[in-house]
């Protein structure tokens, strides 16, 4: 059946095991499968393979559930039966059979049966079948039909199904005789009568022979026959429920008369047969019909037939085609035939005599066939198909005799036993039956048979007489229960055997085995004692020709007798025998050893060239040993005869393995009695080996080996150089006891159910303690060695129940014998619970292991107090752990000691258990910590005082607080349950306490989705009651399970996670047995939020970048994940991981899943754990579980934890494939994920000694090669960039070099010519077996690949944790700003050092390209320090461009200047790559870079991606870039913006008109673009057009206008008459009802002029003026159409004033406001609290603009001059004392802008900070204006004589002082801000840059370079932030800002 049939089988059927479950299944679920069947409805009926295995699912869910839905079910059966004969089988030629049955006859026999078993309207039921059998009786017996119809379907469909039918009565009617009904009988009789009628038969067996002509030959060829025996098998069924004689013996005569027509037609088919299977076929039919017909004839007969039959079976018995070869064929007849032989004499005892004389002619004649076949037998092999068809002149002198070697079984033999066991088997049935009223008959068999063995020859007839008189034998002994007459038959057997030697003597043998099996007591211990005596007497004496021929005659039968043993041994089915069989074995091989040493000393040979006499009995040791339990208690000749052996084994050295010496099997014996042997043990001798072991059998074999070559032995494998001396004191009794030891506990310690209790009894032996050689130390460090080799083999089993009880039982035992009386015990129990709790620190807190300490401590108090009982010195404690007492010493004084031993040592338990304990056990240690310090009066200790870790404490602080609190909520709802389940038993009513659960449970869900905002009290209470629900129920809920679960998904919530985790440990606390479960449906809700993309799983949004200069940025922390209630859930499954993962395998499978369903194995571009920094907490907590879960030893299978590993690595560099990030949220969350990094840095750490075998199967088939694809080699990234399907399924490859060895070529090397080389595209090649010369070059290279994937792996690792110490320096620096570095301790320190150099970074980038393009660029672009980085990242990136078309960071790195100017041909790529910013694009036009069509195409497809009022905040770069666009991009820019935004429009015009001249009076025209930008405009202007044209005047009309007051008031002089000639040259304009706007405010239209405010500026020769415009808020897009008269003109008001300049160049203060602009987004973008006021500056022509006037705001000028008082004072006087809230917003506010200013002026170097450029506003801001002086222009002939940062005191004062928390919070600020503008640091240099083409002042002394170097972009970050607090420390007070205040003071009046 082909795959996706078995899949659909498979789940039908796990659909009907799911519904056989459940209780009361609606009709609707199994409608469900119904539809899937055949339409019995519709005209033809169809079958497909579908619909039948959706029928045999309908049958068997039917059967299965008792008859649910019989009615309906029964009804489509039935219908489907009565469709069965017209049915349309719609099945190909590969389906029309399953597994060698036909698919209509297994559907015909599965509904029949079904339809019988379930349907109670039974009479409808046989009425429907018996129709249907009937209608296809006529189909396929109408020889007219079987000739004109259709073949195939007779053949495939109609004749199986048919068959199917009967075959399905019959199976029930055998199983239910008692519903046989008139229907079936009548039909059954009829059809056979018809049937048997031998001439229709013939006709018709041909007929259907002749339309089968296919080869090989159809089943269905031989219908009439099988028919016919599936008829007769109905009909015996039915042979008791007919009362019609005459029906019965019409029947049985027309059965006779067809046995004797078709053995007569058949004789023809025999004699002509020749090598044609149909022959074959048919013939096999038809003897299995005739069978069919003697069982049903010996039912009918009658005792007047009887005699007759008798000669009928012997006939056929007898009866030969060919007297000189056996007839294979008829072989099933014959057995038939002496079958109903024993049955007749059975039912017709009078006739025995001639049964008898039957069996003895069959026997003993002997017969013909029996004969032909011994013949036969004694060929070589014959294979089945050619002994079928030997051809007629087969002579025996063709036959080649087999004369001395084993004979080897073929089809003649298999058919020759079979034969004689059926003629035994029918005369011991007829023995049996009469051996009570006939013994006589028995007694005459017997000499009968023992007379056969009195003429044994070698002809072919005798062999055959003799061989059957000997099974004869043997049957009768083993099947009579009188004990005589087994006597007998073992007397004739004894007396037989080797009297001569014969072919006869083994198989004598084996009958005794089976008199052993099956015989009594006597006849057992009887065959014992002859084999014992068999051999003795084969064991050679010499081998000098005194060797008689009696030793040699039993020496040929001595490996039967060890054969037999094996048989008797593996199928004895008495224990007391299997036991009674040990002594005597071990008494075998004991005698046979001292045998071997007479003949070794007298051939002068070595004991060991007779080792095979002792090593056969060895594999019988193992099959008795395998089936006895472990002997225990025996006396003391069972235990010398062990010892004996023992020691026998370790001189032979059969206790070795792996030497060639021997054969495995014999190992295996020794091993197998060693499971099963009595301890070792010095049997109570005083000294030890003096008097017990002197008369030791292996003693005497003393000459074998010597005692130094033992004592070798020993000292290798004890390897404890301090014992040597001991050893070398050793004599031979000794080191052969203690190797024995040694080697019985080796054995033993592999052993699944080994304990390790048993080693205490060697250190408690007497003998062993007392012995003066010092032997016990030899024996305590055997026992250290065992149990640590336990311990091992205990790691590597399933973590289920049975091994937690095993370790918790382990510790119970060694805590006992932690208080044993004896010293040296003591010390090695204590030893013991070391190393087993260091290997499984989870029993720490077991609460097992804490009760047993409790009760121990007890104990020992009370032997302290109640030294003596009434029976004496109390010296033993019952206890109720392994051994069930311990001993105590006898001096109260030494107890005392013991017991404060003990109690330190429970403290000292108690204190590692609260360090690594999960939280939820830390109560349980509360209390146990209680219980102790109440025992032992005096006792200080205390969790508080154990030298737990701060964060430790911390976490059982909270958590024990969290636990008190939720133990009142728990008890209350557990009440509440209670209470309603009282009340409801109490008043008897029938309740849905379930329903009433879940429903509250969706209530509370439901109202909260109304309102997410709201309380969750209500899902509090039903997640709680749902808890306590499923406690109080005494089975589990699955629906309130799965409710309590899934909390999360519906209410994903901090709040709710946190009350779901307290209620799923609540219950899995309370119900332990729900713990799987609840994991399950834990993990499968988990499962929902990662398919579902919610909270870790967020897809990562992509910031805003302040490149992008939208209006509408976007903070980091509003694109944050939801990640906290996935926080909370991480640390449960963490807590539940910790208290499973030694305990549940079950469990650990879970977690193991629940990571290979979450994270891919490979990169991709898309991550399935969200990038977001503020994620990184929850994401590095989770993959820290997964690392857990690897280093703990828990997951046996390699490949899982190599694929694991994967995950996990891959999951954790996938973080790193995004820019770098800063934080969005507090300062103490960042700490918190510091803290979980710093921690996953060290798990990590470890995970080198993990590392050490990396999965590569030892064998390798062609199967795995594509299995382990992708997950042991390099990433699937190659260096062309590839990333294909293909080029991801290729297979590891290994390459064909010296002794065809893995080859790995580095993928670093250095060209010839020293330069970096690319990484070589085949490094990761493919398995291709043709390129090996066979699979096992491939295995020979396992082992090299593992060492290589064990050397990437770790080397990955070092880069992980290299990528992740940097991120923590990161973030701690952005935590923590002021501190002077990282927490990183010197182990991280040294491992950065040791690990990563300039040399080792070229090596680490080519990992990391492996891993993911996308980490190399990362690493390359956190460390910006390393020139080999920066190397690697360019040629990597213009390698394969294409792996990063989505990756704009990647840009800079192929698109270098130098790369432009030589025209790199991978720059095409760039025409591909995901569009840049219009900031960053437009770097390509500046005077850096040499026009290039390439990168001004991508310029140009990158900016028109982009909405075109983005471009506002970059016209004057916009307009600067024409200066280099050589093939028009820049025009093609501003012509398509003209196009679509008139306000953009605008300030281009406005722009390009400032930028046409040089100087502020428009005379000097810029002779580079003056002439271009004046031609731009004309062509803007001409293509303007109705409204858009119109806007364009209006607008321009008005502001020429409004400039041109400052050119009407410049005549008059400052004072009162340019004052008043302002205001009257302002009241002559007039605003526009269709809408003007301020150019400084496009989103604004002007309503009005308020034409008071107009006001003159001081300036020295300028006229700048004032004036206050009355606006409305206007989206840009309804400038063009805004009409103030249907305009709402009371909505959305305000004032805006501006200054308007005439003669000013503005272009300086734009360029400094938009850095200040740029660097406020850079600051929003991470949500930094930093304040700055980019006030609006355009400039409208040259020397003329508009200045927004900054609202709300005074100068510090103008604030001193109105008084004398400082900047403190006035805080004060203005928003209150310092305690005020007033103040502390105020001070909060100055705070903000200062450290924005600071930065500011710092990287811009702005100057002129006198007091009339600083301005306060009315909130306490700072703000600075008039930037004038920039980079590297200051007054004062460019001196740049004032600080970078002004701090002066009056500052510092408001901010409370340089050591003030305020101050503190200023320079973090200051620092974090440096660090958030560092990664922009080229996108600000690109505004500058593009416009130094103006000549600014500022642009002088190589401004730019300076501007970069600024940023310090190669300092780290923690670097950068030590710069910056530099930077704070050296302004702060500085003298030169006193003095230059100073100056301004002196010089302009400027209050300071």
């Amino acid at each position: 059946m082909a795959h996706g049939y078995k899949f659909y089988e498979s789940s039908l059927s796990h659909l009907v095991d799911s519904l056989v479950q459940l209780p009361d299944v609606p009709w609707k679920q199994i409608q469900r499968i119904i539809a899937l069947c055949p339409r019995v409805d519709m005209s033809p009926c169809t079958v497909s393979l579908r619909q039948h295995i959706a029928v045999c699912a309908s049958a068997s869910y039917l059967t299965r559930s008792g008859g649910s839905h019989h009615d309906k079910l029964g009804i489509y059966f039935i219908s489907l039966v009565k469709c069965i004969p017209k049915l349309h089988w719609n099945l190909s030629k590969n389906q029309i059979k399953l597994e060698e049955e036909y698919v209509a006859f297994l559907l015909c026999s599965k509904i029949c049966n079904t339809l019988l078993q379930v349907n109670q309207n039974k009479e409808q039921v046989y009425s429907s079948l018996t129709e249907c059998i009937q209608t296809l009786l006529g189909t396929v017996l109408n020889i007219d039909l079987v000739k004109e119809g259709d073949s195939e379907k007779l053949l495939n469909f109609s004749a199986p199904s048919l068959l199917g039918l009967i075959d399905g009565m019959g199976k029930y009617l055998q199983d239910n005789p008692g519903s046989v009904c008139e229907q079936i009988i009548s039909l059954t009789t009829s059809s056979l009568l018809n049937l048997l009628r031998s001439d229709e038969f013939t006709i018709l067996a041909d007929t259907w022979l002749s339309i089968s002509r296919s080869h090989p030959p159809h089943p269905m060829e031989t219908l009439p026959h099988k028919l016919l025996n599936k008829l007769l098998q109905l009909f015996r069924t039915q042979i008791d429920s007919i009362e019609d004689k005459d029906l019965l013996l019409s029947i049985f005569t027309a059965i006779q008369a067809f046995i004797d027509v078709e053995n007569a037609r058949m004789y023809p088919k025999f004699k002509q047969q020749n090598i044609v299977s149909r022959s074959s076929c048919v013939s096999t039919a038809a003897i299995s019909a005739l069978c069919e017909c003697l069982d049903v004839t010996t039912l009918l007969i009658t005792e007047t037939f009887v005699y007759q039959h008798y000669q009928k079976l012997n006939n056929l018995f007898n009866t030969s085609v060919n007297l000189k070869t056996p007839d294979l064929l008829r072989v099933p007849l014959r057995v038939s035939c002496v079958k109903n032989i024993g049955l007749l004499t059975n039912r017709f005892p009078l006739f025995v005599d001639d049964a008898m004389e039957i069996y003895k002619q069959m026997l003993f004649g002997p017969s013909t066939n029996l004969s032909l076949l011994h013949i036969a037998s004694c060929l070589e092999p014959v294979s089945r198909s050619t002994a079928d068809h030997q051809s007629s002149n087969f002579q025996r002198t063709a036959y080649m005799r087999r004369s001395n070697r084993p004979k080897a079984e073929n089809v003649y033999t298999t058919s020759l036993d079979t034969l004689r066991k059926a003629i035994i088997s029918s005369l011991i049935s007829v023995i049996s039956a009469v051996h009570e009223t006939n013994h006589q008959l028995c007694q005459g068999f017997l000499s009968s048979a023992s007379n056969q063995l009195l003429i044994i020859g070698d002809q072919d007839n005798q062999l055959v007489i003799s061989n059957n008189a000997v099974r004869v034998l043997g049957a009768i002994a083993t099947n009579l229960s009188d004990f005589e007459t087994v006597k007998m038959v073992i007397q004739i057997f004894r007396h037989k055997i080797c009297n001569p030697p014969s072919h006869l003597d083994t198989q004598m043998i084996k009958q005794l085995g089976d008199i052993l099996l099956y015989g009594n007591d006597k006849s057992y211990s009887e065959v014992l004692s002859l084999f014992m005596h068999i051999s003795s007497k084969a064991f050679p004496e010499s081998k000098s020709n005194k060797d008689t021929s009696e030793h040699h005659g039993f020496r040929h039968c001595s490996f039967t007798v060890i054969r037999t043993l094996e048989k008797v041994c593996s199928k004895l089915d008495n224990p007391q025998r299997l036991q009674d069989l040990i002594p005597w074995l071990l008494e075998v091989f004991v005698q046979r050893s001292l045998e071997m040493q007479k003949v070794c000393e007298r051939e002068k040979s070595t004991l060991k060239d007779q080792a095979g006499n002792l090593g056969v009995l060895l594999p019988v040791f193992a099959i008795l040993m395998g089936r006895i339990k472990r002997v225990e208690t025996v006396n003391t000749r069972v235990q010398r005869l062990f010892r004996d052996f023992w020691q026998i084994c370790v001189v032979m050295n059969f206790v070795t393995r792996g030497l060639g010496q021997y054969t495995e099997e014999w190992y295996a014996g020794v091993e197998a009695v060693a499971c099963k042997t009595p301890l070792m043990s010095s049997m109570g001798a005083d000294t030890f080996l003096q008097h017990d072991l002197q008369y030791n059998s292996a003693l005497k074999l003393e000459g074998i080996a010597q005692e130094g070559e033992f004592r070798v032995a020993i000292s290798e494998h004890l390897h404890a150089p301090e014992l040597n001396a001991i050893i070398y004191r050793m004599n031979y009794g000794q080191c052969t006891f203690f190797l024995s030891a040694y080697h019985i506990e080796l054995m033993r310690v592999s052993q699944p159910n080994y304990t390790c209790y048993h080693l205490f009894h060697y250190l408690q032996d007497k003998g062993i303690q007392k012995d003066k050689s010092g032997i016990y130390s030899c024996f305590e460090h055997m026992c250290t060695h065992m149990f640590q080799l336990h311990i091992d083999h205990v790691t590597q089993q399933s973590r289920d129940e049975g091994r937690q009880a095993h370790l918790e039982n382990l510790v119970q035992f060694l805590l006992v014998k932690f208080n044993h009386c004896v010293k040296r015990i003591r010390l090695t129990a204590d030893k013991w619970l070391s190393k087993l709790i260091d290997k499984f620190n989870h029993l720490l807190w077991s609460e097992e292991v804490l009760k047993c300490l409790t009760h121990l401590t007890q104990e020992l108090v009370k032997a302290v107090k109640n030294t003596t009982s009434e029976q004496g010195i109390i010296r033993e404690v019952s206890v109720p752990y392994e051994p069930g007492t311990m001993n105590i010493a006898e001096e109260n004084q030494e107890r005392q000691n013991m017991l404060n031993d003990f109690s330190k040592r429970f403290a000292a338990i108690l204190k590692e258990s609260v360090k690594f304990a999960p939280l939820e056990k830390l109560e349980k240690l509360q209390d146990y910590e209680d219980q102790l310090k109440s025992s032992i009066k005096g006792l200080n200790i205390s969790l508080e005082d154990m030298n737990i870790p701060m964060d430790r404490k911390m976490e059982h602080k909270l958590y024990y607080n969290a636990s008190l609190n939720s133990a009142t909520n728990r008890s209350k709802f557990y009440g509440h349950i209670e209470g309603m389940k009282s009340l409801v038993t109490f008043q008897g009513a029938d309740f849905d306490f379930v329903g009433m659960v879940l429903k509250k449970m969706e209530q509370a869900l439901t109202e909260w989705k109304q309102n997410p905002t709201g309380s969750i009290e209500a899902i509090e209470a039903a997640v709680n009651h749902t808890a306590a629900f499923l406690i109080c129920e005494e089975k589990l809920n699955r629906k309130a399970l799965r409710a309590l679960c899934w909390v999360p998904v519906t209410c994903f919530t901090k709040e709710s996670v946190r009350i779901a985790a307290n209620c799923w440990e609540w219950t899995v606390s309370k119900r332990p047995e729900f713990e799987t479960q609840l994991l399950m449906e834990n993990i499968a809700a988990w499962k929902w939020t990662v398919n579902h993309r919610i909270g870790l799983f967020s897809p990562t949004v992509p910031c805003k970048r302040p490149v992008v200069t939208d209006n509408k940025l976007q903070e980091l922390s509003s694109l944050a994940p939801n990640c906290e209630p996935h926080r909370l859930w991480i640390r449960f499954l963490t807590q539940r991981f910790e208290v499973i993962k030694y305990k549940s395998a079950k469990q650990v499978e879970l977690f193991t899943s629940l990571f290979h369903t979450t994270l891919p194995l490979t990169a991709h571009n898309t991550s399935i754990l969200s990038n977001h920094v503020s994620a990184i907490g929850p994401r590095f907590e989770f993959l820290h579980l997964g690392l857990l879960l690897l280093q703990n030893d828990i997951i046996s299978n390699e490949l899982n934890q190599s694929i694991l590993r994967e995950r996990l690595y891959t999951a954790i560099l996938d973080y790193f494939c995004v820019p770098t990030q800063w934080p969005c949220y507090t300062t103490a969350e960042c700490l918190t994920d510091v803290g979980v990094l710093n921690k996953f840095w060290d798990t990590l750490f470890h995970d080198k000694k993990y590392l050490k075998s990396i999965l590569v199967p030892t064998t390798i088939s062609p199967d795995s090669i594509q299995m382990t694809n992708g997950m042991l080699g390099p990433n699937m990234y190659n260096i062309d960039g590839t990333n294909s399907p293909s080029s991801r399924s290729r297979s590891l490859s290994v390459e064909r070099s010296k002794a065809n060895s893995v080859v790995m070529k580095k993928t670093s090397k250095t060209a010839p010519n020293g330069k970096l080389a690319v990484p070589d595209n085949n490094h990761r090649r493919s398995i291709s077996l043709t390129s090996l010369p066979n699979l096992l070059s491939l295995n020979s290279a396992a082992k090299q690949m593992g060492d290589y994937k064990s050397k990437y792996h770790l080397k990955k690792r070092n880069l992980i944790l290299f990528l992740i110490h940097h991120e923590i320096e990161r973030l701690y620096t952005w935590a923590q700003p002021l501190s002077d570095s990282a927490p990183s301790d010197e182990k991280k320190t040294n491992f950065v050092y040791k690990n990563f150099s300039e040399k080792s970074w070229n090596d680490y980038m080519h990992l990391a390209w492996t891993c993911h393009p996308k980490v190399a660029l990362s690493l390359a672009l956190r460390v910006r320090s390393s020139d080999s980085i920066y190397r690697s990242i360019r040629l990597f990136v213009k390698s394969a461009p294409a792996n990063f078309y989505d990756c704009v960071e990647a840009l800079p790195f192929i698109a270098t200047p130098q790369n432009v100017k030589h025209d790199l041909p991978q720059l095409v790529h760039m025409l591909a790559w995901t569009p840049a910013s219009p900031l960053e694009v437009l770097t390509y036009f500046s005077k850096e870079y040499q026009e290039n069509p390439i990168t001004g195409m991508y310029a140009l497809q990158s900016i028109q991606s982009y909405p075109c009022e983005t471009l506002l905040f970059l016209v004057p770069q916009i307009v600067q870039a024409i200066r280099h666009d050589a093939y028009g991009y820049v025009r093609q820019i501003i012509y398509w913006i003209a196009t679509l935004s008139p306000i953009v429009t605008h300030q281009v015009i406005w722009n390009m008109k400032t930028n046409m001249f040089l100087d502020e009076e428009a005379e000097q025209i810029d002779p580079i673009i003056g002439s271009t930008l004046n031609e731009y405009i004309q062509d803007i202007k001409s293509t303007m057009s109705g409204s858009f044209l119109e806007f364009y005047n209006r607008e321009f009309d008005f502001f020429d206008s409004v400039t041109e007051v400052s050119s009407i008031i410049k005549p008059y002089p400052k004072g009162p008459e340019r004052n008043a000639e302002c205001l009257r040259a302002l009241k002559d304009i007039k605003p526009n009802r269709f809408g003007t706007y301020l150019p400084s405010n496009p989103d604004s239209v002007i309503i009005g002029i308020d034409y008071t405010s107009g006001k003159p500026m001081q300036s020295a020769a300028k006229a700048p003026f004032l004036a206050t415009f009355i606006v409305k808020d206007c989206p840009v897009t309804e400038m063009q159409s805004f009409d103030a008269k249907k305009a709402n003109l009371h909505v959305g008001v305000t004032r805006k004033s501006c200054i308007f300049k005439e003669g000013d160049d503005l272009r300086q203060d734009i360029l400094a406001l938009q850095i200040i602009e740029f660097f406020l987004k850079a600051f929003q973008s991470i949500g930094m609290e930093v304040y700055l006021k980019p006030y609006r500056v355009v400039a409208t022509a040259p020397g003329s603009g508009v200045i927004e006037v900054v609202p709300d705001s005074k100068t510090r000028d103008e604030l001193g001059k109105k008084t004398d008082e400082t900047l403190y004072h006035h805080f004060i006087k203005t928003y209150g004392d310092e305690n005020s809230v007033g103040f502390q917003n105020a001070r909060e506010n100055f705070v903000k802008s200062m450290a924005g200013y600071s930065i500011v002026t710092w990287l811009l170097q702005i100057k002129d900070r006198h007091n009339g450029n600083i301005m306060i506003s009315n909130t306490g801001h700072i703000i600075h204006i008039d930037f004038g002086f920039l980079f590297e222009s200051s007054p004062g002939g460019n001196m740049g004589f004032e600080p970078d940062i002004k701090l002066t005191e009056e500052m510092i004062q408001i901010m409370g002082g340089s050591e003030s928390a305020p101050f503190k919070r200023f320079s973090e600020l200051v620092v974090r801000g440096f660090l958030a503008v560092r990664p922009y640091c080229e996108a600000i240099c690109t505004l500058v840059s593009l416009m130094m083409g103006t000549n600014l002042p500022c642009f002088r002394d190589d401004a730019l370079r300076k501007l970069r170097n600024r940023f310090q972009p190669h300092f780290s970050d923690r670097d950068a932030a030590n710069h910056a607090k530099k930077m704070i420390r050296d302004n702060l007070l500085n003298k030169r800002t006193v003095i230059y205040d100073k100056i301004q003071y002196y010089q302009n009046e400027i209050a300071h």
